[in-house]
């Protein structure tokens, strides 16, 4: 009922603090008439990058092999190359807090791999990951600790290392 909260810094809610975040959701749903390229751009520039939104956008869809696709509408997208067109808007700017829920979902085993090349480029970089994915092998190559949920609650955060050495995870229901 009190307080304040800030996310990067910056004010929850502000500008500052809504460029600051990278979000991908379970199912992203792109509008129908909005090209691949439009779609990235505008969310470049809603998130603070101006006249750097066009040239932010083109690498993106360069580096997730979309430029070939720059001029599709949403509506005539795949699974994949929606969920990779989401990636992209997700990562226009670099954001350094990046919350991405199941982000390889619907991709073939190429864009698999980009995808966690891209997020272990990101983490290196410095960006904080907040991954949910029920993919182990992924969580394993791309996570430092893991947080598990039960029932919509936080009932255990374990490094891998932990959970290697142990081969199990006690949790407490209560």
């Amino acid at each position: 009922s009190s307080g304040r909260a800030l996310i990067c810094g910056e004010p929850a809610g502000s500008a500052g603090a809504r460029a600051a975040i990278g979000y991908l959701p379970e199912n992203p749903s792109l509008p129908s008439r909005c090209t691949v390229r439009e779609f990235v751009e505008l969310t470049a520039r809603m998130s603070g990058h101006g006249r750097a939104s066009r040239e932010l956008a083109a690498m993106w869809l360069e580096r997730l092999d979309l430029a070939s696709l720059a001029s599709r509408p949403g509506a005539k997208l795949s699974k994949g190359q929606t969920q990779l067109t989401a990636l992209a808007a997700a990562v226009v700017g670099s954001p350094p807090l990046l919350i991405l829920d199941e982000p390889m979902s619907g991709l073939d085993p190429v864009a698999r791999k980009r995808v966690r090349d891209l997020l272990i480029e990101a983490r290196e970089s410095g960006a904080t990951i907040f991954l949910s994915s029920h993919v182990l092998s992924d969580m394993e190559l791309l996570c430092d600790r893991v947080g598990l949920v039960r029932g919509g609650r936080m009932v255990g955060i374990h490094t891998l290392d932990h959970i290697r050495e142990t081969g199990t995870v006690e949790v407490e229901l209560g």
